[in-house]
């Protein structure tokens, strides 16, 4: 918590913002129709991304972690994810693993848990994502997931908590881009067509899916010129 708490007020000296919200709107105003804190429905509810943006040939979904990854990461278990995060240890073959105890669940890849990067979120964005790929309420087009995570290398603090802070950093884009995302993608939109009756798409429309989508692991420099 001291180091979070470190890295929040540094964050705001440096750049006048200190959460994800408030990073993704000082980042993301000047790109021609960003959405903030747009709604897609899904199976379970709905997901509100931090951002969204139609341009002809994709879709832009971000999101945006500011001071999050220097937290203990802790999920609790909706039980009524249980029978898709069984699917996807199922379908993933261990490259990615849902750990579910009576209350909490976390994840993994081949046995090791992944401790920075926010799959439970990520897996929400791709159920709302695939839904409305399914019903139509997007169109068939490429799709790239931004994951906006602030890279504290330079930011104005000792050179031990500089040290720790860069060395979550790296473990976050480790693991997001170790895992195979686009497959995970894949699996979820399988598991909606297949038992939750989502659409009537074929097999060979859903391994297109799959392969258009992409996830982008960006820090606060490399991110404005991906929107372009």
């Amino acid at each position: 918590m001291e180091l979070r708490n470190e890295i929040i007020n540094c964050i705001g000296k440096k750049e006048g913002y200190s959460t994800a919200k408030e990073m993704i709107r000082n980042l993301s105003s000047e790109a021609e129709g960003f959405c903030f804190d747009k709604s897609f429905d899904h199976s379970f509810g709905n997901v509100v991304t931090d951002g969204f943006m139609e341009q002809d040939d994709r879709y832009v979904f971000v999101y945006a972690v500011c001071d999050e990854p220097y937290a203990e990461m802790r999920c609790e278990l909706n039980f009524a994810y249980r029978e898709l995060y069984q699917f996807i240890n199922e379908r993933m073959y261990g490259s990615v693993e849902c750990y579910m105890e009576d209350e909490s669940v976390s994840f993994g890849s081949y046995g090791e848990k992944v401790c920075r990067f926010d799959l439970k979120n990520v897996i929400e964005y791709m159920l709302g994502i695939a839904f409305s790929l399914l019903t139509g309420a997007i169109e068939s087009k490429n799709i790239d997931l931004m994951y906006l995570a602030y890279d504290p290398d330079e930011l104005g603090v000792s050179d031990s908590t500089r040290e720790q802070a860069v060395s979550i950093y790296e473990k976050l884009c480790e693991e997001c881009n170790e895992l195979d995302l686009s497959t995970l993608f894949t699996v979820i939109t399988l598991y909606l067509r297949d038992i939750k009756g989502v659409g009537k798409m074929s097999d060979e429309e859903l391994e297109l899916l799959g392969y258009n989508f992409t996830v982008y692991m960006c820090n606060q420099e490399l991110y404005p010129n991906l929107l372009v």
